[in-house]
């Protein structure tokens, strides 16, 4: 091999060789991204745990009966238990929600009015200062045992100054909803909060929940490949799968924020629907 041939192989060798030491030190420095892993489900029985198909919690949700609440994308199913593991975005990361166990899983109990913890009486059984709180899974408390949501942590906190105070008991019904909006919070007070009598009235309103349409298309065929392992070339080198990742979340990040950019307008359905 003599002249540009012979240049050109070593070009290439010499590039091959560039690219399996960056390869090399990119593992090492950096190492292949791990692949977001989404919660696990399990139904609660007096038999034991059963695995639930998806990470959603819709098809633990059923048709509210109450003509008052037949807005209302759904509710909980009564009575039922379920557990959701959540596994570590980064295995060598350590859970940090305040869960049950060493494994990251919680247990969510529902009562028999469709909300997360003990039933509360509608009536009052003794003199007491009530709050009820509407909104979404950060209302609901989803990730943490029911002592670690916000909720319970006030009820906790004013109880403790209150009864140091000698002044009324604080009690607490939690109406979060996982995937409830701006409407689905008003339909949920206007037909369920107002029948425990309540003194004040909180609405744990998320950035979120001004999006009156699911999840774009386009951003949820996003969402989807972020999660998917890696596949071609992403599949041999850690260095083109951090590369493709990076820019898939990059694409999510712009495309969300434009959506939420419509949902926000001052023209936007949203407004006229909280109005």
């Amino acid at each position: 091999m003599k002249g540009p041939s012979r240049h050109i192989a070593l070009a290439l060798a010499a590039t091959g060789i560039s690219l399996l030491l960056a390869e090399g030190v990119f593992r090492l420095a950096v190492g292949r991204p791990a692949v977001p892993q989404i919660r696990s489900l399990h139904l609660v029985t007096p038999n034991g745990t059963r695995p639930l198909e998806g990470s959603g919690i819709t098809h633990l949700m059923v048709s509210s009966q109450d003509p008052k609440l037949r807005e209302l994308r759904g509710i909980l199913a009564p009575g039922i238990q379920y557990k959701a593991c959540y596994a570590p975005i980064d295995p060598e990361i350590p859970h940090i929600r305040p869960s049950e166990d060493n494994e990251g899983c919680v247990t969510f109990s529902i009562n028999s009015d469709s909300l997360r913890g003990p039933l509360l009486p509608q009536g009052r059984q003794k003199p007491a200062f009530r709050i009820a709180a509407v909104g979404d899974s950060f209302t609901f408390g989803d990730g943490v045992s029911l002592p670690y949501t916000w909720l319970a942590q006030l009820e906790s906190r004013l109880n403790t100054r209150e009864q140091n105070q000698g002044d009324l008991l604080i009690e607490t019904v939690n109406l979060g909803v996982p995937g409830y909006g701006v409407k689905d919070a008003f339909n949920m007070l206007e037909g369920k909060a107002f029948n425990y009598s309540p003194d004040l009235i909180l609405y744990g309103f998320f950035l979120n929940d001004a999006l009156l349409t699911e999840i774009p298309p386009d951003v949820g065929s996003l969402i989807a490949q972020s999660l998917s392992p890696p596949s071609g070339l992403a599949a041999a080198s850690a260095a083109v799968d951090w590369i493709q990742r990076q820019s898939v979340r990059e694409e999510i990040s712009r495309r969300t924020r434009l959506w939420y950019e419509a949902a926000y307008d001052e023209n936007s359905e949203t407004w006229e629907i909280c109005s």
